[in-house]
Parts: C-alpha cells; sequence; structure tokens
C-alpha cells in the first residue's frame, strides 16, 4: 500500500469550517511570514499560542496542555480531502518559528495532534503531545525543529474527519522583564501555501487508503471544545 507524503504549513488565512482555527496548506514555496503575538508579560507556566494571536488576555500560566479549543490550525478538506485515509503508526515532526518582544525566556514547546469531527466537534487526540524542551526564545525569529516522535495510526472514515494541532509553550523561565511582554509564533502571509523555509509546520508520517478491516479509529478519547466565548475554559 503506498504512502503518500505529506507535511502540513501553517497559514494566516482564517479556516472556513472552524472560525477561531487558521487554515494549513500541504505545499509550500516562500511567502512572507506574519507575527501573530500573545500576551506573554512575566508569566511563567503552560499557554497556548493561539493561530489567531491575543493580545488583550493575560497568559493563563496552566499546570499543563488544556483541552483543545479550536484555536489551532487545521487542514480542510476542501483544501485535501483526507477521506477514506489513514495517518498510520509512524513519526511526526513538528517545527515553530518563534520570538518574544523584549528579553528572553525558556519554554518546553508542545504540539497537541488531534483529528477533529467538523460533524460533531469532538476532538481526538493522535497519542500524546510532542515536547522539544528547555528551548531558549529571544527577540530574534528562530526555528525550532522538534526531534521526530512516534505516535498511533489514526482513520479518517469519512469528510468530516480533518487534522488539526495546535501551539503550545511551557514558559520555565522569564527574563522578559516587562508587562507587556509578547510572544509570537509565524505564519505564511498565503492562502495557498505555507513557507517552506521559517514557517510553523507539521511533518506527517504521510496518508494511505483505510483497509477494509480498518475499522473507524485507533487513537484517543474524543474531547468537546474548550473554547467559550474566546476564552479558554479548564485552568489548572
Amino acid at each position: 500500500m503506498s504512502v503518500m507524503s505529506l507535511t502540513t504549513y501553517a497559514t494566516n488565512t482564517n479556516s472556513l469550517v472552524l472560525g477561531t482555527a487558521r487554515q494549513l496548506q500541504p505545499t509550500a514555496a516562500s511567502p512572507t511570514l506574519a507575527a501573530l503575538a500573545t500576551r506573554l508579560g512575566t508569566a511563567t507556566g503552560f499557554g497556548q499560542a493561539p493561530s489567531q494571536g491575543n493580545v488583550v488576555s493575560a497568559w493563563p500560566a496552566y499546570s499543563a496542555i488544556q483541552s483543545p479549543n479550536g484555536g489551532g490550525f487545521l487542514l480542510e478538506n476542501g483544501t485535501l480531502d483526507l477521506s477514506g485515509q489513514q495517518f498510520p503508526a509512524g513519526n511526526w515532526t513538528p517545527q515553530f518559528r518563534a520570538k518574544v518582544s523584549i528579553g528572553s525566556i525558556v519554554a518546553d514547546l508542545w504540539c497537541p495532534v488531534y483529528v477533529y469531527n467538523t460533524a460533531s466537534g469532538l476532538y481526538t487526540p493522535i497519542g500524546s503531545p510532542l515536547e522539544l524542551a528547555a528551548q531558549s526564545i529571544s527577540t530574534s525569529p528562530a526555528n525550532y525543529t522538534f526531534t521526530a516522535g512516534s505516535l498511533p495510526l489514526a482513520n479518517m472514515p469519512t469528510a468530516a474527519f480533518v487534522l488539526y494541532w495546535e501551539v503550545w509553550f511551557n514558559v520555565t523561565a522569564n527574563s522578559t522583564g516587562s508587562s507587556t511582554a509578547n510572544l509570537s509564533i509565524f505564519e505564511a502571509s498565503s492562502s495557498t501555501q505555507g513557507n517552506s523555509a521559517s514557517d510553523c509546520w507539521l511533518v506527517t508520517p504521510g496518508y494511505q487508503p483505510i483497509p477494509a478491516s480498518g475499522g473507524i479509529t485507533a487513537f484517543g478519547t474524543p474531547r468537546r471544545a474548550s473554547w467559550r466565548g474566546g476564552r479558554r475554559s479548564g485552568r489548572a
């Protein structure tokens, strides 16, 4: 069975099926980049860098990654129809591009990956979130490439099922010294392609048709979105 390669690139185009998310693209070239800022201040702890940014709310300083909230990146079936396909068990490799507006921080970078059911609104995790630990982030934009992490297979039985992932940071040291400091991630300024050199992206293990005995899913427990009126629920 032939496996088709797939890397998903973040863009600054809002999703048509999940308005709080932004679109992923399966191709890349060299469009300009957009920096999406999230308020960090002098805080530490876990927080998401929403795909559409958030310079209004304070950094939440959670003790762990929270339930998916719709503020990530989504590969729409109108872009690449994966109905009847599966991601086989194998390696996934994220890259984030990030900077802070002043000073520096040290953070663990996390990328939780899900299958999102557009019909039911449920997110089903594909294994455990991927982690890149103890990274220094300064005012100079830099790429942070994870070591490949192995995740279990995930099936996409119908057109309602799409790939979705989020960008999280666990800030362990904060030397910004400013209550107005921001943490930014970078997305391609395009509605059709990512940036092949300096984007946030996720390399998948590829995809292939679901075998006749493939069933519906082979991964984690579905979760409902925690996005409520632009705020995250479930503070830890």
